[in-house]
């Protein structure tokens, strides 16, 4: 049987993180799923699986609109190799348009959405260069400049397409 690799999914509380995170515990990887508190609710889709395969899955804190976060959750996988880091936490924001654009929540969004992913990619670099790691960053259709048909979420679709 092939090793497992070792994934790092990061905004695994709901959503695609937690749809990632349940795939890859599934296919036998050995995951590291951040959130930005714990303890989670028991009730919690990622706690119970958590609770399932403790020895597979660990949960950690990395709070991405905090850089200390981001550090220390980096310092913490140092003496890891890790094969994989998805970037997928990420923070949709207020239905921002032209009349109503907000350059703090824009600001807001920007470090979330774009600084944040490169940040924790940096700080991760020598336990990927370990594992042979692979980064992928979740993006999102709203990103598009070439395909902007609804408008809106200014502060979002920029940071979105500084990510890409």
């Amino acid at each position: 049987m092939a090793t497992p690799r070792h994934i790092i999914v990061t905004g695994c509380n709901r959503g695609l993180g937690l749809e990632l995170v349940t795939k890859l515990v599934a296919r036998g990887d050995q995951v590291t799923a951040t959130v930005r508190t714990l303890p989670l609710d028991p009730s919690n889709a990622l706690a119970k699986l958590h609770a399932a395969q403790p020895t597979q899955l660990h949960l950690h804190t990395c709070d991405m609109t905090k850089g200390e976060s981001i550090r220390a959750f980096a310092a913490s996988m140092q003496h890891h190799a890790i094969q994989g880091l998805i970037n997928n936490a990420g923070v949709l924001g207020d239905h921002q348009g032209i009349d109503d654009f907000d350059a703090e929540e824009a600001k807001r969004l920007y470090q979330v959405n774009a600084l944040a992913p490169l940040q924790l990619s940096l700080a991760l670099r020598a336990p990927l260069r370990k594992g042979g790691g692979k980064i992928l960053h979740i993006s999102s259709g709203l990103a598009s400049i070439a395909d902007n048909q609804t408008g809106g979420y200014l502060g979002y679709r920029m940071a979105k397409a500084a990510l890409n």
